[in-house]
């Protein structure tokens, strides 16, 4: 096992009315915030409202920045920055999905930072310091609000980026799995794919300690149990907290502390896609994460596979014959259980084969693939985008 320290920083108010705490949690850091949200979700389920009487009641001013879209821009990301810098605010409060989470942390860093908050996410530097953030979580999906990651798009170039430090992880969270019911099923379903491939991306790799995968298989199956139940009943408390626990644990780190570097390779190549056509990340991930996981035993890689299969699908046989129908289980999970779009034509995206061979290069020069869990080449990559197509 690696060694590693211990501390996520971030302190998590999970339950029913845990938005009551936010006052208190705001004061801690100053009385201007940066409110920053997406579309309209969070003013018809009444929790923008609450959060303005909550706001009254402390004195604490709200600076808004709403409108941040799915799959967050960089465009957006500078006009927040360029906000934050002129309100001079002292914090940020992100409340939403991912999108308007991973936006704000953006604002947070280059609130921060005299330069362009791109210089972060083209990996010319790293962020070291950020305004304290405060989030509110409503969906159970990336798993942002626990992690050390932001990602933004950057519509100039069709790159979608992702940036991890340790300043980029809220300081205090919410999450209040009320919060998530008005989450429709299909972006419900893209939830927990997102969480499931945070998950096997630290599973499928070459490290092989006990603990942690024994931890990993537990969740996936938490996920595979409550995910249908969810999409079923929408307004069902304890699947909606099941869901929302695991996602966030999901990319917390808690799973892969003691591990050596992880890839991402699902997520590498389904943000090229994303960036490009404009797809939901979840929905993305369903499609590539079988083919990639096809690609990994047909380059010998099964003995994890058949491990998946046993222990979180409850399979058995020969490793060659389990790892090939947990592919099938997982398959049947996303498109058969959770109603994932079976190929990208189903999404009328507008994805054309002609683009597949230089996404597939960008995305093989850009993240050294020689480093995934097997080596591929740009070639392998457009295969997976032409099966997916």
């Amino acid at each position: 096992m690696e060694n590693f320290v211990f501390d996520i920083k971030t302190r998590a108010y999970f339950g029913k009315d845990q938005i009551d705490n936010l006052g208190e949690i705001l004061n801690q850091y100053g009385k201007r915030v940066l409110f920053v949200y997406g579309g309209g979700s969070i003013k018809n389920n009444g929790l923008y409202d609450r959060i303005i009487v909550l706001a009254k009641e402390n004195n604490i001013q709200l600076v808004e920045f709403g409108g941040v879209e799915p799959n967050p821009t960089l465009k957006t990301a500078r006009k927040g920055v360029e906000l934050a810098k002129s309100e001079k605010v002292d914090c940020v409060l992100a409340v939403g999905g991912g999108s308007a989470m991973d936006c704000g942390k953006a604002i947070g860093i280059g609130a921060k930072y005299e330069g362009d908050v791109w210089d972060f996410f083209s990996y010319k530097l790293s962020p070291k310091e950020s305004l304290p953030l405060v989030g509110i979580a409503t969906i159970a999906a990336s798993g942002t609000e626990m992690s050390h990651y932001s990602v933004i798009t950057n519509e100039e170039t069709n790159q979608k980026h992702g940036v991890g430090a340790d300043c980029l992880r809220f300081n205090e969270v919410i999450l209040d799995p009320v919060y998530t019911y008005s989450v429709n099923a299909y972006h419900t379903a893209a939830g927990v794919v997102d969480a499931m491939s945070h998950i096997m991306e630290g599973y499928f790799t070459h490290n092989d300690e006990y603990l942690q995968n024994r931890m990993s298989e537990a969740v996936l199956k938490t996920l595979i149990e409550y995910g249908p139940r969810v999409i079923e009943t929408p307004n069902d408390y304890e699947s909606r907290a099941q869901i929302l626990w695991a996602s966030s644990i999901a990319i917390n780190r808690i799973l892969n502390f003691g591990l050596k570097g992880l890839t991402h390779e699902c997520h590498l190549m389904g943000h090229a896609l994303s960036a490009k056509y404009d797809i939901t990340h979840g929905v993305s991930l369903a499609l590539i994460s079988p083919k990639w996981y096809e690609l990994c035993m047909k380059k010998g890689q099964t003995k994890r596979l058949a491990e998946f299969g046993k222990n979180v699908f409850g399979l058995s046989g020969d490793d060659n014959y389990v790892a090939a129908q947990a592919i099938q289980e997982l398959s049947k999970f996303f498109f058969d259980r959770l109603k994932m779009p079976r190929n990208l034509r189903e999404l009328n995206c507008g994805a054309d084969k002609k683009d597949f061979k230089e996404l597939a290069q960008s995305v093989s020069e850009s993240f050294q693939s020689v480093n995934w869990y097997v080596p591929i080449t740009a070639e392998d990559i457009d295969e997976i985008y032409n099966a997916v197509f």
